[in-house]
């Protein structure tokens, strides 16, 4: 039974437990019975995924999944989700983030699970940086502000268990090229930096939510953005606006 959230000594008695068995984990089941079993108390979630890698460079690994039925067979399939939701997170200035799973084409392998609270560490590990996002069916508001929170104060433990623990190798994410800037000049220089910000990441396939996520900003402030972009450039849509941009650049 889950405990008020305003009940704070309460909460923080049960930090007191979860962290001293967090700091005494020795593998990965350890690692699932606590996520499934302690910290559901304090931070309730359906499911976990952690990711690691080089995501500046577009290289990453799923390197723990706890909660989903399919072991680590669907991690290339996931790429892109991961790789986005870091984005959110560093979007955030690497504060606990929220990711509406609704806004990306899921894959198969997460049924049901909508919403996503993503945190993770600065700090570069041997192989890269460290993402953690706890997935759920159903998003509560009220326990929003809580749960951020108490995402900030596990991802350590996530962490150390993780560096301590002799995790078999993950088949590597695809690669992801990171997008490339939209150089000033010619008739790009009529764009905005937020305007060019945005046309790097319409010339990388992405689409609007996916931009906005990235961005941190809304689905409908991204369209409003793309009209500017095509009058300026005077284009009637995405494809127009890349090929233009690409023969300004070629010719600038």
């Amino acid at each position: 039974m889950l405990l008020p959230v305003h009940d704070h000594e309460v909460r923080a008695a049960q930090f007191l437990r979860v962290a001293q068995s967090g700091a005494l984990l020795a593998s990965t089941d350890d690692l699932r019975c606590w996520l499934a079993g302690e910290v559901q108390a304090l931070l309730p979630h359906d499911a976990v995924l952690v990711a690691c890698g080089d995501f500046r460079r577009g290289e990453g690994r799923l390197e723990f999944a706890a909660g989903l039925p399919q072991g680590s067979a669907y991690a290339p399939s996931l790429a892109p989700l991961l790789h986005s939701m870091r984005d959110c997170w560093v979007a955030a200035r690497h504060a606990p983030c929220p990711v509406d799973l609704a806004a990306f084409p899921g894959p198969a392998v997460l049924p049901g699970l909508r919403d996503a609270l993503v945190h993770g560490t600065r700090d570069c590990v041997p192989t890269g940086e460290r993402t953690v996002a706890v997935l759920h069916a159903r998003s509560d508001p009220v326990r929003a502000e809580a749960d951020a929170l108490a995402l900030r104060l596990l991802v350590p433990f996530i962490d150390a268990a993780l560096r301590r623990l002799s995790l078999a190798p993950a088949s590597p994410l695809p690669s992801i090229p990171r997008p490339r800037p939209v150089p000033v000049g010619a008739g790009a220089s009529a764009l905005s930096e937020r305007e060019r910000q945005i046309m790097a990441w319409v010339a990388m396939g992405k689409t609007n939510p996916e931009i906005g996520c990235i961005l941190c900003i809304s689905e409908f402030t991204v369209k409003n953005h793309l009209k500017s972009i095509f009058a300026k450039l005077d284009v009637t849509n995405r494809a127009q606006a890349v090929a233009k941009l690409t023969r300004l650049t070629v010719h600038a």
